[in-house]
């Protein structure tokens, strides 16, 4: 009986340390995979972005909504300006027949 046990004991002791070397394995092919999906993720995002017909469509549209900014501020600088002029001249003129009524009611 205590040769059934420590055969028992001994057989235990092997098979930990068999499934302690499978866990060890498994772990260390789990973190390769891990490694080598998070390079590829990467190197599919760099292409991804380093993409020349999409850096070139991207340039083009860049430059075609500056050239409309330019144009809409060009707008409404004018439209401002024109509004200036003639609050200008609408003042000038109402300042005029301000001055005239004044000098006619003497």
């Amino acid at each position: 009986m205590v040769m059934k046990m420590y055969k028992e004991e001994k057989h235990g002791l092997f098979d930990y340390l068999k499934l302690r070397k499978e866990y060890n394995t498994l772990l260390n092919k789990y973190e390769t995979l891990l490694s080598n999906t998070k390079e590829k993720c990467f190197e599919v995002i760099y292409n991804k972005i380093n993409d020349d017909q999409s850096i070139v469509r991207l340039k083009k549209e860049n430059k075609m909504l500056r050239q409309q900014v330019k144009t809409l501020k060009e707008i409404v600088k004018e439209e401002h300006d024109g509004r200036n002029n003639s609050k200008n001249a609408r003042s000038k003129s109402s300042t005029r027949n301000k001055s005239r009524s004044r000098t006619k009611s003497k």
